[in-house]
């Protein structure tokens, strides 16, 4: 399978209550049977709520004024403050996003209907060109890069690989590609510190390591080993945003980012093994970093 998006779509979060309209009016939000299911079994005092304002022989919310019964008076949607956002529906999960799937190639946009997306796109400077990503998922290149990481290092503290395996599992099983774009979008969101914290942990690799590469000429080894230290910290923030009921701290950045420099950069042994798999292991070309990033 093949993907194309334009070079603009990752650009796009939800800006939630601060948008000067809402997606949740005008039109009737048909409910996916996964989700539906989901909302018949739900438990907890929102459960009336849920029973009430669906439309169950139609399957869609219920609307009063043309408004969606889940939107509150601040156009934030109840579902979500109520229940959390792994109860939206499918519709509700992926908009703006829009898919159209030909035999193996699906292209991913943003709908001009979302007075977001309408901003990102009409503010770029240059001409729009798509990106491709192929059979290999951003999902599946961060996957295969903790396996070819992890089983070559010593492991210096008791608990660090179940401590992977936590996190990573929340972000990894049982979602798809789309279902782990949007999980990391909602994070950068609900979490705009990160944007700062990503070029502070990025200038502390470059500058810790990148003036080695006087001693053994190896420059882009260098480069490589800084974006994949921070694009591994942030994979491990939003799976801790899961395995928290989307929850994040500071405090929970700072325990991810010294547990992690410990077990690299307190080994010789991790730290060689670390830099020689961005020299000569292909999971980490020059190609499938632009495939993550």
């Amino acid at each position: 399978m093949e993907f194309t998006f334009p070079n603009y779509y990752k650009e796009f979060s939800c800006i939630a209550g601060s948008c000067p309209d809402t997606c949740c009016a005008g039109w009737q939000i048909v409910i996916d049977n996964k989700t539906l299911k989901k909302y018949q079994h739900f438990k907890g005092p929102f459960h009336n709520r849920l029973h009430n304002d669906i439309d169950w022989k139609e399957h869609v919310f219920r609307q009063y004024n043309r408004r969606c019964a889940f939107l509150n008076e601040e156009n934030l949607c109840d579902i979500y403050t109520e229940a959390g956002p792994k109860m939206l529906c499918d519709t509700c999960r992926n908009y703006p996003r829009h898919i159209e799937e030909f035999e193996g190639l699906r292209e991913i946009s943003l709908s001009l209907s979302c007075p977001e997306a309408a901003r990102i796109l009409l503010s770029q400077k240059e001409k729009v060109h798509s990106r491709m990503n192929t059979s290999d998922t951003s999902k599946d290149l961060f996957k295969n890069m903790w396996k070819t990481i992890v089983p070559e290092m010593e492991v210096l503290r008791p608990g660090w690989k179940e401590f992977l395996k936590e996190r990573l599992d929340s972000l990894y099983i049982s979602s798809g590609e789309n279902d782990y774009i949007y999980q990391k979008s909602e994070f950068d969101f609900y979490c705009p510190d990160w944007q700062i914290q990503e070029e502070q942990l990025l200038v502390y690799w470059i500058y810790t390591y990148f003036c080695g590469a006087v001693y053994d000429d190896e420059i882009f080894t260098k480069v490589k080993m800084a974006v994949v230290c921070t694009l591994f910290i942030h994979e491990l923030d939003v799976g801790t945003y899961l395995k928290n009921e989307h929850h994040f701290n500071l405090n929970a950045q700072i325990q991810i980012c010294y547990q992690f420099s410990r077990e690299l950069e307190h080994s010789d042994l991790n730290l060689n093994k670390f830099q020689e798999l961005m020299s000569e292991n292909n999971i980490f070309s020059f190609e499938n970093l632009l495939k993550i990033c």
